[in-house]
Formats: C-alpha cells, structure tokens, sequence
C-alpha cells in the first residue's frame, strides 16, 4: 500500500473499528436488556400462577372444610349449615359466595338461603384431577343483583370468585392468555380469560408456564414497541454509551495508528521486519579515478517509504539498539561477500560503528566471532567525533582493533570533539572530511579554508585522508590540489548494491 493511501486506509480502519464497537456495545446492551424483559415476562407468568394456587387453595381448603362438617349432618340447608357457610365465607379472602349443591341443583346459598325452587347446574367448563368442577363466566346473583363470576364446587359446596381476580391477573399492559393445560377436557374453546391475541406469531417475546397442582397453563407476550417502551430510558442511556465508547474508541485506534505509523516504530519494527538493507558507495583515489574500497550505508524503505538516516539514526541511539542494528548490517555485508570471487585486492570496506558500542566494548565480538575476516578485504571501523571516544575504555577497545588488523577511520572530521593527540592515541589511519567543508568549496566559507589544515594533521600523525560528499568536477579537482588523495560522493556513484558496485569495478578494469 503506498503512502498517498495509508490516510485513508486509516481513517476506514478508525471509522470501522469506532463503529464495530458502538454497535457491538448497542448489540450487547441490547440483548441483555431483551433477556432482562424475557424474564420479568417470566417472572410476571411465575407470579401470575402462584396467585391463582393461593386463591385456589383457599377456596378448595374452604370448601373441604364445610364437607368434612356437613358429613356429620343429615340436615340440607338447616340453619346450622347455612351459618357456617357464611362464616366461611367471610373467613375466606377470596370467597365472595358459598352454595349448597345436591344431585345436580343448587339448593341453598349464604346470601339467599334455601331457594323457593332448586336451579339446576350446568356441565363444568373443566375438571380438576382432584374432582373439583370449575365454571369460569357464570352470572350469580348473590343478593338482588347478578354478576359474572368464577365458581369452584367441591363436593355439595361452591365457591364463588369475583373474576376481577382474574382480569387483573398479569401486571404488565400486554397481551396474556389462561388456558386449560393439554390432557384437560375443557368446553372453553377460547381458554379460560384472554387479553389480547397472546398467541400471535408476530409476538417478538412469549412465555409459557404451567402449574404442577392444577390444569392452567398462561401465556404472556409483547411486542418489540412494548418493550422498547418498557425500556426506554436504558435504551437511550445505552445509545449514549456505545456512542462514547465509538468515540473513545476512534480516539485510542487513531492513536495506536499514529504510533504503529510513526518513524520510531516504523524503525524499530524493521530491524526484525527486514526493511534495513546495505547499500555501497565507492571510495576512489582521485588521481585515478580508480574504485579502492567503498562504504557500507543502511539504508530504510517498507511499504510506507523510504527514512532518511538522519532520521532513523536518532531512534536507533534512543532506543539502545546500535549494536543490533550494527549487526544486522554486517551481516547483510557478509552474504553479498560470499556471492563474489573476486575484488581488487586490497578492497577496503569502511563499516560505520556507534561510539557507545566501541565504549562498552561490542565491536570486541567481531574478533572472537571471526564474521570480517576475508582475504583480501581491508576493514575500516568508521567513528563519528564523539565525547565518548575519549574515554580510556574506548582508546583501549579501539587500539585492541588496530593490533587485529582493522583500520581506524575518524568520520565527519572537524565538526566533533576530537583533538591530535586523541586520534593518535587510538591509531587514526583515516580522517574523513565532513560533506559540509567540500560544500563550502569555491567560496569565502571559512569551512573550505580548513581543508588544507585537515591535510597537514593527517599528514602529521600518518593518515590518509577522503573527503566526503564530492558532487562535480570542480570539487574533484580542487581536492586534488590540496593534497587530498581519496574521496566519495556521487560524482563517482551514489550507494548501490553489491553487485553493481562488482560490475562498476569490472566495467572500469576493462576500460
């Protein structure tokens, strides 16, 4: 992916991600609050059932008890049985009438007494297992008026019970239904009470429960727009949410992007990601023009691009990885070494080093692991000017190199912290002059003045000098007229690979 698109790449990754978890927040809130209501529809069918037991198990425990009395009775409506039916009756919290039935008539009633003439009784709507006969709309007339009501009879009693207990049976203001359980004869083709069509598909919420004593079974249902009414105010708290955590969201993947993009992580992750490569740019005797060695330059590039040295070399020295990174580049040098036979000998190639890995020794391991050690190849240890190298421990690590045979080139000579006696104490055999006093040349620069002086010190402590950075013809020659026998820069060739370094070699052999 190039780096005209990584924007809006990321940007599509920011808005996707601050979406996916609004909606998964939403989704989530939103199916938890959907279980939350199938649960109180749950618990309002638990409920609603356990007050129709309570309510049936007072009237039949009623009804037993005024069976068990009128066994040690032969009398039928005497005034003693009349008084304790209505002593049950105002006993009972759920009793509104009691009757005396026989033989299929109703004979007697707490509120009217013996009746003139007997009336007789309908079949039951449904029979409970324990024998109980149930009516469930019956009009009654209890004193002078009549109402609709619910009737149980066990035995030669009846109960009535207002229906108001079971219109008002389910709390919530949605559809519900009280059957007859399956395996129950019942004459109720419509269940016992209904409110609403409980059982229409399109109910996005059902319940369904039954009770183990007794043969009613209720269903409860909702609508989707009954229950985002239930919930409202947690559904619009829960809108609010996902919308902060897709912000907060936005704003952390924004800033994950902006630290996966940046140049420290880029830098870091390539030195395992294969994104530092070792390019060459020859080293010339200028008289000559003839190629004696070269540099060996890192150099960055991955899918976003390419990152100046200036750029990647400060994060390296930051996060402590020199010598990994010094490493890494050896041995991208050492396999392009393999794959040729033949070099000018001597060849040298001058290696960059960091000054902290000379200080605390690092470069050391190059002599016990042997990985530059070729025939014919002269290995140069670049130094930049550093405060660091002046410290005993680098001297000491720097001579220890010279006595194995690597030379000692001072990079950017002039712009750093080195003095004569210093360079000569580690062994200088090079001193590089800086790009900036080549730049400089052909004006009234005082850089350029300095150059002749950089010679005569060469020449002082017996060092080569290459100038760094020659650009045209003019500069070639003018260096050749202060004394300045080897240089590089792109008059002569820009940093390449190993293999048109090789045939820049072979092309100027052959010439």
């Amino acid at each position: 992916m190039n780096s005209k698109a990584n924007p809006i790449f990321d940007k599509v990754c920011v808005i996707f991600v601050s979406v996916l978890v609004g909606l998964a927040t939403y989704y989530t809130s939103y199916t938890l609050l959907k279980g939350d209501f199938q649960l109180l529809l749950q618990h309002q069918a638990s409920a609603s059932l356990n007050q129709i037991e309570v309510v049936a198990d007072d009237v039949l425990s009623t009804l037993d008890t005024l069976n068990a009395r009128k066994a040690d009775s032969n009398q039928d409506c005497d005034a003693d049985t009349l008084l304790e039916m209505r002593q049950a009756m105002f006993v009972s919290a759920n009793i509104k009438g009691v009757s005396f039935v026989k033989d299929g008539y109703l004979i007697c009633s707490a509120a009217l007494g013996r009746l003139e003439q007997a009336v007789q009784i309908e079949e039951p709507d449904f029979t409970t297992e324990s024998g109980a006969a149930v009516w469930i709309d019956v009009p009654i007339r209890l004193t002078d008026q009549e109402l609709q009501a619910m009737v149980i009879q066990s035995g030669s009693f009846s109960g009535v019970i207002h229906r108001d207990f079971l219109e008002h049976l389910v709390g919530l203001n949605t559809a519900w239904r009280l059957d007859v359980a399956e395996g129950f004869t019942s004459r109720l083709e419509d269940g016992l009470v209904a409110a609403g069509p409980a059982r229409t598909p399109s109910k996005a919420f059902k319940v369904h429960d039954c009770i183990e004593t007794l043969p009613f079974c209720i269903t409860i249902s909702a609508t989707n727009l009954f229950f985002h009414q239930q919930y409202y105010q947690a559904l619009v708290g829960w809108v609010a949410v996902s919308f902060l955590l897709a912000l907060f969201s936005a704003l952390g993947v924004s800033s994950f992007i902006r630290r996966y993009r940046s140049i420290e992580a880029r830098v870091i992750r390539g030195l395992s990601a294969g994104a530092f490569r070792c390019l060459y740019q020859p080293i010339v005797e200028l008289a000559s023009g003839k190629i004696i060695g070269c540099e060996a330059l890192a150099r960055f590039g991955d899918a976003r691009g390419d990152i100046a040295p200036d750029l990647f070399i400060p994060v390296i020295h930051s996060r402590k990885k020199t010598w990994p990174f010094t490493q890494l580049i050896i041995n991208q040098m050492r396999d392009d070494l393999e794959s040729i036979s033949a070099l000018p000998k001597p060849f040298k190639i001058n290696i960059n080093f960091f000054a902290q890995d000379i200080e605390n020794a690092h470069v050391l391991e190059l002599l016990s692991s042997g990985e530059l050690q070729r025939e014919g190849i002269q290995y140069v240890l670049e130094v930049t000017e550093n405060e660091r190298l002046s410290t005993l421990e680098s001297s000491e690590v720097l001579v220890t190199m010279a006595d194995h045979g690597y030379q000692i080139a001072v990079d950017d000579f002039g712009t750093g912290y080195s003095n004569l006696s210093q360079i000569r104490d580690f062994q200088c055999n090079t001193l590089k002059i800086d790009r900036s006093f080549i730049s400089a040349m052909g004006g009234d620069s005082v850089r350029s003045t300095l150059i002749p002086h950089i010679v005569d010190i060469a020449a002082k402590i017996g060092a080569e000098v290459v100038a760094e950075g020659i650009e045209n013809s003019r500069q070639h020659q003018a260096l050749v007229d202060v004394g300045v026998h080897y240089g590089q820069g792109y008059l002569f060739g820009k940093p390449m690979s190993f293999e048109e370094l090789v045939s820049l070699i072979e092309a100027q052999n052959e010439s």
